[in-house]
């Protein structure tokens, strides 16, 4: 049988979310592999011929067509770190993260290509640093078990007083969900958690100090002991980002990370924002409050928004013609079609992940880019281009169908 995520590649196709098993990964990832190690023995032969062909289709276009496959794979596997985590996904992206890196890297530090993309007059090539890569890695995953690991169960209903009654439902809920099964709304106990729906509730509706303060100083104290503690973690990644500026020739990460922006240097970023404060500010309150008497107006979440983009930007989002598997339920998959185009064509996809699920997604707000936007690795010939396809996850409060009335969501919950 085919393994699925291989014949995602061969298809051009995106991955069956719903029925992907994690022993599907590491077989797929090391093939992906096997077969770019040649593909980048193939071009570099090429191009360190004297007579070689040097043009942007022989190089650029070349490497795209190579680096796609392990690229697409490995975004799957980091998404489904985030979204989707267990110990055997864990296990099975440890296991190939060093192999993945390695090619990567090698593909990006080849000499051959450097010197061909100098002929082109192209960017300067990048480096890879593999032991930084695998701390970023062992972060996030130290954040998400930290969180996991804590959890408060409340028994005396006094603790409970000023929480919304949706707070209150998700609390018993989960406790119901830790074993307590005759938890209820009503009379407990209620089980918290570090996720932020909760988090911030308790922080603005509990009367309750003693709650407020627990929950307060144990997300505050997120990875930062033992076994989940990144403290150690941070000093390296913070030594590691400083040697690579300096060998690089700068004074600090940030003024590296401008060298290929806009902007000159970190003081006048600096210099920038401070001086446009002021003068932002007002105009910023003015908006929030146009932004809230429109939303009251509309109703509906979604639908609301979807209008706006339409308006603001000419584009109708809407359910894809062809419904794609996902890793959650919850998980809904749209399309984008620009309005002003001949017979609104459809220009990108996106699945739309909206709700927090504390054992296994972590924590924020965030987009993945599931597949590029390529004029190259098109799969239509009628098609000048392959559409992008992206993921945009939160961490909204789960609704719950006891309660009546609608969710309310804080302005902080919805910036992103």
């Amino acid at each position: 049988m085919v393994n699925p995520l291989t014949r995602c590649l061969e298809d051009y196709s995106l991955p069956p979310f719903a029925t992907l098993r994690v022993s599907d990964i590491v077989p797929a990832v090391r093939a992906a592999i096997a077969e770019m190690a040649l593909d980048v023995n193939a071009i570099e032969d090429d191009l360190s011929d004297p007579d070689a062909d040097i043009s942007w289709a022989t190089v650029m276009d070349r490497l795209e067509i190579i680096d796609d496959p392990v690229n697409r794979l490995w975004r799957i596997v980091i998404h489904l770190s985030s979204v989707a985590d267990s110990p055997e996904l864990r296990l099975a992206q440890s296991e190939v993260q060093a192999e993945v890196l390695t090619i990567q890297s090698r593909r990006a530090q080849s000499v051959p290509v450097f010197r061909a993309m100098q002929r082109l007059r192209a960017s300067r090539g990048f480096h890879e640093d593999l032991t930084a890569e695998q701390q970023s890695n062992r972060f996030d995953s130290n954040v998400l078990d930290s969180t996991n690991a804590f959890s408060y169960l409340v028994h005396d209903k006094a603790e409970m007083d000023g929480l919304p009654d949706a707070i209150v439902a998700l609390t018993a809920n989960n406790a119901v969900a830790a074993g307590h099964d005759l938890a209820t709304a009503t009379q407990g106990p209620w089980k918290f958690t570090l996720d932020w729906s909760l988090y911030w509730a308790v922080q603005r509706y509990a009367t309750s100090r003693r709650l407020r303060e627990t929950i307060y100083l144990a997300n505050q104290a997120i990875a930062s002991a033992a076994p989940f503690d990144n403290a150690p973690i941070m000093q390296q990644m913070i030594q590691l980002r400083r040697d690579r500026a300096q060998l690089l020739g700068f004074e600090s990460y940030a003024a590296l990370g401008l060298e290929d922006k806009m902007a000159p240097s970190v003081s006048a970023v600096q210099d920038l924002i401070d001086g446009m404060r002021n003068k932002f500010r007002p105009l910023g309150e003015a908006e929030v409050a146009d932004v809230s008497a429109y939303a009251a107006s509309q109703g509906a979440v979604l639908d609301g928004l979807f209008e706006f983009v339409a308006r603001l930007f000419g584009l109708r989002i809407e359910a894809a013609d062809t419904p794609q598997e996902t890793w959650h339920p919850d998980v809904q998959y749209y399309q984008i079609r620009a309005l002003d185009q001949p017979g609104t064509p459809v220009i990108s996809q996106f699945y739309l992940d909206l709700y927090e699920r504390g054992d296994e997604k972590k924590a924020g707000a965030w987009i993945e880019v599931m597949v590029g936007r390529s004029s190259v690795l098109r799969t239509d010939d009628k098609a000048h281009v392959r559409i992008p396809v992206f993921a945009l996850m939160f961490n909204f409060a789960t609704p719950v169908s006891v309660v009546s009335r609608p969710g309310i969501e804080a302005c902080r919950s919805i910036h992103s």
